[in-house]
């Protein structure tokens, strides 16, 4: 299913998985893909970890399960920096194999390390290099309050263009706490003349540490809302994880009263909190 009929008539509802560290456990998996199939998302994507790390072959097996259990459509998160040209191949022909047909592709986060940096330093070469290697349908990332290392409005837009050019079908926000902020970023969208889809990313929290590291994964500051409610709730985590889904349940329905064109839930592997959202909000995305 391409990208134009996803987003046609209706929003589209996707979710994030992430697989395990450890050897894949098929039973506690299966238990999640049940919830998952009860969603039936539109797509469900996997994060393959830094550097694709296909060869890690958890997050693959876990997107084949996706397809070959629920008949959900999975997507591949391939990184750029640190791959070179011939891992890349390889990993776009196990795709292949696998028939995963949809990948977010994104340039990744630097490490403290010499290892060399690779063939793809930036978001859109990897895209074109993708776009060119077989019938895929990419995704990348986009940012509503700028990208942590980018502080030149202007520049992200001018980036956005570039990836948008080498073969992007649709965008995914970074995780949004504040609608407004997401708002004030379609307006911009709409001067600059991009039309490419944007799904909302929505991470519902439900506790400190996570909104800790969400901190500093967005370098971004939580809306004083969500701050005072992680903190009324912190020493009563069942009332706070409620608290922290019907927050997102509220960002969702709102933000369908806005006509986004879709929302992409970040589960942290939380599928019944994941199930909760979405019978929360179902009404707003399918007629």
């Amino acid at each position: 299913m391409d990208s134009q009929s996803i987003f046609q008539p209706n929003p589209v509802f996707s979710l994030e998985v992430f697989p395990p560290q450890a050897q894949l456990d098929n039973e506690g998996f299966n238990e999640k893909l049940a919830i998952l199939k009860d969603i039936n998302p539109d797509f469900i994507s996997v994060t393959f970890g830094a550097g694709g790390q296909i060869n890690n072959q958890n997050p693959l097996k876990i997107a084949d399960l996706i397809q070959q259990k629920s008949k959900i459509t999975a997507m591949a998160h391939i990184t750029g920096l640190y791959q070179s040209q011939p891992q890349l191949s390889k990993q776009l022909a196990q795709l292949k194999k696998h028939h995963i047909t949809k990948i977010l592709a994104i340039r990744g986060d630097y490490r403290n390390s010499s290892q060399p940096l690779g063939d793809f330093r930036h978001a859109d070469e990897l895209i074109a290099f993708i776009k060119g290697h077989g019938d895929f349908e990419i995704a990348g990332a986009c940012y509503p309050q700028n990208h942590p290392e980018s502080k030149d409005t202007e520049k992200e837009f001018y980036y956005l263009k570039q990836k948008i050019k080498a073969g992007l079908s649709f965008l995914i926000s970074q995780m949004v706490f504040n609608n407004e902020n997401f708002y004030h970023f379609q307006n911009q969208l709409a001067a600059h003349q991009i039309q490419t889809p944007v799904e909302v990313g929505i991470m519902p929290c439900t506790s400190k540490k996570q909104l800790q590291k969400i901190t500093h994964l967005t370098g971004h500051p939580i809306p004083a809302k969500l701050t005072t409610l992680i903190n009324y709730y912190q020493s009563d985590s069942k009332s706070m994880r409620q608290a922290g889904i019907e927050f997102a349940i509220q960002q969702i329905i709102d933000l369908s009263k806005h006509h986004v064109a879709g929302i992409h839930l970040f589960t942290m592997n939380d599928v019944e909190a994941a199930k909760s959202i979405w019978d929360a909000t179902r009404h707003t995305f399918k007629s």
